[in-house]
């Protein structure tokens, strides 16, 4: 693709995902939300090695969790696709994206959600930025000791009731299990993966 029709597509979409998630955080939160970075589709390609495979850490129906490092920083990279996504689903993929970087910039001052950092807005579907975590199996939990996984338990709970009872207006996540939940280098619990359709 020559370079000029490429930048006249980022823009484009810049212009639909930044509008989309704007709307988004106007009407779930009254236009508040932490500041969260912008950053660059070149950036992304860099700190991911152009979406390595050997760096693919988790996927689920519609998204890819890869392993990155930007500014010497381990950081997980969130790219949606729109192949996993079936034609005619009954839920849009950019309102997904937009609804998650609504609820996770408003989550990120709780030390049990993963902290959204960014996100880049100039590809078809926002590609999101988070903190580094290891997501959570049962393979991680079961060599975990017994006071760590209480620990955890507790964490995942007080997230919960954060979402329900800490916020303006009432989230329901819609979606709490294990491959939903991640781990820090200290092994503290952080939720994530918000739905449409969880706000009250």
């Amino acid at each position: 693709m020559r370079w000029g029709k490429r930048k006249k597509e980022r823009e484009r979409f810049f212009l639909r995902n930044g509008g989309k998630m704007l709307e988004q955080i106007i009407t779930s939160f009254n236009g508040k939300c932490n500041p969260i970075r912008s950053f660059s589709e070149k950036e992304l390609i860099g700190a991911t090695n152009k979406y390595d495979g050997r760096k693919l850490l988790h996927g689920d129906w519609n998204f890819c969790m890869h392993e990155g490092t930007n500014e010497s920083r381990s950081v997980l990279v969130k790219k949606f696709n729109k192949e996993r996504h079936a034609p005619g689903d009954h839920l849009d993929i950019l309102e997904l994206v937009t609804n998650e970087i609504a609820i996770a910039s408003n989550m990120s001052n709780h030390s049990n959600f993963l902290n959204l950092l960014g996100c880049c807005l100039e590809t078809e579907f926002p590609i999101l930025v988070y903190e580094f975590g290891v997501n959570l199996s049962y393979q991680i939990i079961n060599s975990l000791p017994w006071e760590t996984k209480l620990r955890i338990a507790n964490e995942m709970a007080n997230a919960i009731a954060y979402l329900h009872y800490g916020t303006s207006r009432m989230i329901i996540h819609r979606d709490i299990k294990i491959s939903h939940i991640y781990l820090n280098q200290d092994n503290i619990a952080k939720v994530s993966e918000f739905q449409p359709g969880g706000l009250q």
